[in-house]
Parts: structure tokens; sequence; C-alpha cells
């Protein structure tokens, strides 16, 4: 018992410690759309459903559910596409980090971490 609390508190602070850079910007839910630009940039940016969990959110992301891929063309760019094509394809969870600015797309988030659960 007495382990139990311990862990709990433990959990507690560092849900806590880290929430300086979870509220930036962060979310949590099912995957609506993903979406990529037909205009020959290759801009990947995706949605979660409406009734989703979003946290806070930088004051740039008007579309408050939408995020974007900072770098699509690198390695860690693809690798997130396919783990939100994954989500959406199994209907998984996913919980999003960004990074606190939208300079990928004027008016969405761009992301950090992306994260199935």
């Amino acid at each position: 018992m007495k382990i139990k609390i311990i862990t709990s508190v433990f959990a507690s602070i560092l849900v806590t410690s880290l929430s300086g850079n979870a509220i930036a910007g962060s979310a949590r839910g099912q995957l609506e759309s993903v979406k990529v630009s037909a205009a020959g940039n290759g801009l990947v940016w995706f949605s979660l459903y409406p009734n989703e969990t979003v946290y806070s959110r930088p004051d740039c992301a008007k579309e408050k559910r939408t995020y974007a891929i900072p770098d699509e063309n690198s390695t860690i760019g693809k690798q997130q596409i396919a783990l939100l094509v994954a989500a959406k394809d199994s209907g998984r969870t996913v919980a999003i980090l960004g990074y606190d600015y939208c300079k990928k797309r004027s008016h969405s988030e761009d992301v950090e971490q992306i994260i199935m659960e």
C-alpha cells in the first residue's frame, strides 16, 4: 500500500513538472483525418475529432484540433506520418505534443511528438 501511494505521488509530481511543456500544445484522442496538400508542397496535417481532449494551444493555432508535420521529408516526419496512418487505420488513440508555434501551417501547431496509445 505504501509503495502504491509513493508511486501515485511520484506520478503526480512528474505530470506537474512536465505540464509546462505539455500545456504549450497537447491533445489526446482519435484522428478524424490525415491530409496531404495537393499544391505540390507535400504539406501533411491532421485533425482530431471535435469531442477529443485538447489542452492549451499557442495563439497562432486558430484550428484548435489541427496539427502540422513540421518536416514531412525528414526521417522523423515520415515516421510521424506512418504512425498517424497506423493510428487512423486501427482507430487507436494518439497523444500529441506540439512545439508551441505554427511555422509549417500558419494556423495549425507544429507537432513535436505523436504517441500511439
